[in-house]
């Protein structure tokens, strides 16, 4: 059988070499209220991704996946909301995009405080801070259903969380954090046809958007300096 599918994020494997051009992976994330207004505080949180590949032909190149963290940079001011209720309030309200849903085994994230340990190496690193994070959600290879997915120039959707605020007139920062991403390659055959992103081939760590304490207003995009827009009041 020429591939033999991986389940879980944490199925990410060492990275085999490619003789075309680097891959680069750029994931951003935005914001906006659920209810138009945001007076009830709650806001979606989405997560895009984009990928050049490492595509050995015209059929590979696109994202095999990754793990997505969203952290809180205050303390007490926005949580994730809860999954559900029973086993479902220690996990996180996630909804995956089309590209996704359906095709990649998925993970939802755990509504749970981000501590060191989790990821000692994330630049900034993660506070032990005592309030709830989104961490673990992710997308993971589901026996090759599509080896296209992000490639190109357009951001995909990958998933949408929804937070809430406290106070709806108290902002807050959110950072995103990917884990462990990779990508398809049919070069890689000694790697299951997947290949790990070095940490200099994808942009972690930089990655916020404000959930800005005015009703009706849109959220800052922080990747690579998007400015913010908002609404104004009348």
């Amino acid at each position: 059988m020429r591939k033999i599918a991986m389940l879980g994020a944490a199925a990410v494997l060492g990275l085999i070499g490619s003789a075309n051009a680097v891959p680069i992976l750029t994931v951003s994330m935005t914001a906006a209220p659920v209810n138009g207004t945001g007076a009830d505080g709650l806001w979606n949180v989405n997560v895009f991704a984009v990928t050049s590949g490492g595509n050995s032909d015209a059929t590979d190149g696109g994202l095999a996946g990754f793990q997505f963290d969203i952290l809180s940079d205050g303390t007490g001011k926005v949580a994730p909301v809860a999954a559900g209720v029973g086993p479902l309030a220690s996990k996180a309200k996630v909804t995956f995009g089309p590209a996704v849903a359906g095709k990649f085994a998925t993970l939802t994230p755990s509504k749970t405080d981000g501590v060191p340990a989790q990821n000692p190496t994330a630049i900034p690193p993660y506070v032990s801070d005592g309030d709830l994070d989104a961490v673990g959600g992710s997308f993971s290879d589901q026996g090759f259903q599509d080896e296209r997915v992000a490639f190109g120039t357009t951001p995909v959707l990958i998933a949408t969380e929804q937070w809430q605020l406290v106070n709806p007139l108290v902002g807050d920062t959110l950072r995103l954090h990917v884990v462990g991403p990779s990508y398809y390659n049919n070069a890689a055959s000694q790697s299951n046809f997947q290949v790990s992103y070095l940490p200099t081939q994808y942009n972690t760590g930089n990655i916020t958007v404000t959930l800005v304490p005015e009703p009706g207003s849109l959220a800052l995009l922080g990747l690579g300096g998007l400015a913010a827009i908002r609404r104004r009041r009348a």
